[in-house]
């Protein structure tokens, strides 16, 4: 980037540029007995945000594409997908989208979503790192559908569209790993304990009532950001709310801060799965309605293929958590019809995907007749337990 500035004739760039930094050098070396741990990525992603506002101004073709390049370079810099990279990742995100606005000033600019590979690779992240309400503010779904939804791709389109649905992949899964960790931290002798019966009671009522409360989110429109950050704030509350006013707490005159770090841990986790389950429906429900785009056409490449596979994975893998979304995929799409086509090539370079997505299909099927038997036998029972009532009041007359 420095290189590229140097040797750039626009003067107020380059001017803007250097004096960017030069801020920078004179914060790191002001700073040298107390180092800014996060001086480096407010140095790749501050230049990267110069970069961009500089290639969507100007005209010229090559250079705008070269400018954009290295500014999405920038903003990738630290997604590395590697061991123990995950703070680094989510810093680097969160700071693009929180400080620099990558989302609304540049990743929604069609030019640069419609022609960048990098620009999704930063959306799957997102999503990844659960940035799942500010890509509906972004109005992300209906920008997948322009990069999909193509009768032809070039080889730079196969990719673009490939990480568009590696994208949504990620936006329809339940993982919170990235974010909190594989384990919860570690607890802390002078913090409050709940015993072992007081927290699974305590969680499970949680559970039912968080779900509860996200359940709107399924049907939720695209969202300002001043409702996304709204909509966080009542979120991050909830445990606290919650926790505060159950009969342990008063009774112990604790609060969710005095809570043992371990246990509070899953409550919070607890509450993002939920956040998650309930967007993952939001985008579950818009596959669905356009699922002749999210089947495969014998004209799709197959890195296409292969994505658009993946993505009804990770929608039937959401009806173990509802029972309607499995029928509402039966009601509206032909998709066993589509799996048994693929079933029939079983030369292809995508069979073993079809097989995974139609053993999929078969443990829906397993489940449904599983709470139709179920639904079936309850029925009886009450119908046979009505009946001994009729007859008991009959004979007692």
């Amino acid at each position: 980037m420095i290189k590229f500035a140097e040797n750039y004739e626009n003067e107020a760039f380059a001017k803007k540029f250097g004096k960017f930094v030069e801020e920078i050098g004179k914060k790191l070396e002001a700073s040298k007995d107390k180092p800014d741990p996060l001086i480096a990525f407010k140095l790749v992603t501050g230049c990267s945000s110069i970069f961009f506002e500089e290639g969507l101004r100007i005209s010229d073709l090559k250079k705008q594409n070269d400018i954009i390049e290295l500014a999405l370079e920038g903003f990738t810099f630290f997604l590395r997908n590697v061991e123990h990279s995950q703070t680094f990742e989510l810093i680097s995100i969160r700071m693009a989208i929180n400080d620099h606005k990558i989302l609304k000033q540049y990743l929604s600019v069609p030019i640069v979503y419609q022609n960048y590979e990098r620009c999704w690779v930063f959306l799957q992240y997102a999503a990844v790192y659960g940035y799942r309400l500010e890509l509906i503010e972004y109005n992300i779904f209906p920008k997948i559908l322009q990069v999909i939804n193509k009768q032809q791709f070039s080889t730079e389109g196969e990719r673009i569209a490939s990480w568009a649905l590696s994208a949504l992949q990620a936006l329809l899964t339940l993982e919170t790993s990235k974010v909190f960790g594989e384990d919860p931290p570690p607890s802390e002798e002078n913090k409050f304990q709940l015993s072992q019966q007081q927290f699974v009671k305590t969680f499970g009522i949680f559970t039912k009532l968080v779900e509860k409360k996200m359940e709107p989110l399924r049907t939720t429109r695209n969202m300002t950001i001043e409702e996304v950050q709204k909509r966080y704030d009542e979120i991050l509350q909830y445990p606290k709310e919650f926790f505060n006013v159950t009969d342990i707490a008063k009774k112990n005159e604790k609060t969710f801060e005095d809570l043992d770090p371990r246990q509070s841990h899953f409550f919070t986790v607890e509450l993002f799965r939920q956040l998650y389950k309930s967007l993952a429906f939001y985008f579950a429900d818009h596959v669905i309605e356009n699922h002749q785009t999210f089947m495969s056409r014998e004209s799709d490449p197959q890195i296409i293929i292969t994505a658009k596979i993946k993505v009804w994975q990770r929608v039937l893998h959401l009806c173990e958590e509802s029972e309607s979304l499995y029928k509402n995929i039966l009601a509206k799409t032909n998709i066993k019809k589509w799996v048994m086509e693929m079933l029939k090539l079983p030369n292809s370079p995508y069979f073993i995907d079809a097989l995974e997505l139609s053993n999929s299909i078969l443990n829906g099927d397993y489940h449904a007749d599983i709470r139709k038997k179920l639904a079936e036998e309850i029925s009886s029972k009450e119908i046979q337990r009505n009946k001994v009532c009729f007859f008991g009041l009959i004979g007692g007359k």
